[in-house]
């Protein structure tokens, strides 16, 4: 099982990740993540598009374990 400074540092390096970048900079995923609209997130392409990137994956596969 991986620390938490190991996970932490799975997500920092998302930072320079150009997918994850192109979602911050988008103005209706950011606002549906600021307001907690959960149905606005999962019906968003994009969105659903980086559940799928290798990085997240495993950052999920890490958590659960």
């Amino acid at each position: 099982m991986m620390g938490s400074e190991e996970i932490f540092a799975m997500i920092l390096s998302l930072q320079n990740d150009p997918e994850f970048l192109e979602i911050l900079q988008d103005p209706e995923i950011m606002s549906a993540v600021e307001s907690g609209d959960i149905n606005a997130l999962i019906s968003n392409q994009k969105f659903l598009k980086l559940l799928e990137n290798p990085a997240i994956k495993n950052i999920e596969k890490m958590i659960d374990e």
